[in-house]
């Protein structure tokens, strides 16, 4: 009795250290300016560790596999690969982003008796750092907000690649807060969705608003699918809502100058076949010219980041398409694309049918979120994106742990069964 209350006692604590480690490893990915590498990769390494040798194996997703797979495939077409393209440096983000992601699916695998309850966790820790990033960066630059035209992260993620990073994160915490009101009803998400709304809009990216305007209906088509006059009740509510906002938008100095102008733009632009913006008219250049080098090569492509390599010898220019479609066409031919998008069509399929048939709300955001990326993904360039592989991989990880309590269930079913027919013998 003595040793299992000891035995109790040590495992709450190592969890309270675990929980710690993947706290700081999940806030690492939406703040990493204001946390350094040094530290977030010494918790992953402190939590891949210590979650091996207490469990003494490992667990393997789906994700998990493919992206290995992927990831060498794209070694292999180092081998040809335009040699200013910098592909080893792709192969090095996506090995990291692997190795990343990895250890948190085994500690919210084996530390968690429901694997459901250690994904919302994650999600939960992941709103928390989107928030304080956000928070932070406004205020870090309230300056240039309140001067000109400017676009929320511009400053402070200017030495981490782009200021995308910052909508990335705000995109995947709008659709985890926007779950947790309508489905869980966690209502302490208001002022979160909030300040995560005010944040999109200062990040002045097309992409932010998009997500908000599309995963809303969605959620509400799947949750009331059934319910027809609720489902355009709702859809009115949600148009006058869009409106309310187009109009504080684009009647505010401050939100004109970072997100109003931009949306008349892209409307100015769809209404006159992309003359008006310029953003639209360069980036439907490059997806010609990625469409024109996937045909020179269109089953294996040019290899990893070869659209960078052949886009500065065309332009001086050294950028990725703006198109996660294009990229991958271009990079790694109808084989990479196909096995890439094929992965990703069978995790937003099978997530359907699994809330159909189950109702497990989290299989909700999983569509949810699956359609919006892949809609998304037109206008980003997605693939060696940690934020959105950690979401692959937690989706995965709820697929194969629903198929694994399935078999479970069924074993146990045939053993009463078996157990019931020797009884009556």
């Amino acid at each position: 009795m003595v040793n299992s209350q000891k035995l109790e006692k040590y495992d709450k604590k190592t969890n309270i250290i675990g929980d710690l480690l993947l706290f700081i490893m999940i806030i690492a990915i939406p703040a990493e300016p204001i946390i350094s590498d040094l530290i977030s990769y010494a918790a992953m390494a402190g939590l891949l560790v210590w979650t091996i040798l207490k469990n003494k194996k490992v667990y393997f997703t789906s994700a998990t596999i493919f992206m290995m797979l992927f990831i060498l495939y794209s070694i292999i077409s180092l081998s040809y690969t335009p040699f200013n393209a910098n592909g080893s440096d792709t192969v090095q983000v996506m090995l990291k982003m692997l190795l990343y992601t990895f250890t948190i699916v085994q500690y919210v695998f084996f530390s968690n008796t429901v694997v459901e309850d250690g994904i919302s966790k994650v999600m939960d820790f992941f709103v928390i750092g989107t928030v304080i990033i956000s928070v932070y960066t406004m205020f870090y630059e309230r300056s240039y907000i309140m001067s000109s035209y400017w676009r929320l992260g511009k400053a402070l993620f200017e030495n981490y690649g782009t200021f995308m990073l910052l909508s990335y994160s705000i995109i995947i915490a709008l659709l985890w807060t926007f779950y947790s009101l309508f489905e869980k009803h966690r209502f302490i998400f208001i002022p979160i969705l909030v300040i995560l709304l005010l944040a999109a809009a200062l990040s002045g990216t097309k992409k932010t608003i998009i997500a908000v305007v599309v995963s809303i209906p969605v959620y509400f088509f799947i949750k009331y699918r059934k319910r027809a006059f609720k489902l355009i009740f709702i859809g009115i509510i949600i148009l006058a809502a869009v409106y309310i906002a187009y109009l504080i938008i684009m009647n505010n100095s401050v939100l004109y100058r970072t997100i109003g102008y931009r949306m008349q733009s892209f409307i100015n632009s769809v209404l006159n076949n992309g003359e008006d913006s310029q953003s639209y008219s360069e980036r439907y250049m490059m997806r010609n010219f990625a469409m024109q080098w996937f045909t020179d090569k269109p089953v294996f492509g040019n290899g990893v980041s070869a659209f960078r390599g052949l886009y500065v010898l065309k332009t001086g220019k050294f950028l990725y398409s703006h198109c996660n479609y294009t990229e991958l066409l271009c990079n790694t031919g109808l084989v990479g694309f196909l096995s890439y998008y094929g992965f990703l069509i069978y995790m937003l399929v099978k997530s359907v049918f699994l809330y159909n048939k189950t109702e497990k709300s989290f299989f909700m955001f999983a569509t949810v979120f699956m359609f919006v990326v892949i809609m998304l993904d037109y206008g980003q360039v997605s693939y060696y994106r940690t934020h959105y592989f950690l979401i692959y991989q937690l989706i995965s990880l709820a697929l194969c742990a629903n198929k694994e309590s399935s078999s479970e269930a069924v074993n146990e079913k045939s053993n009463e069964q078996f157990n019931l027919s020797e009884d009556m013998i």
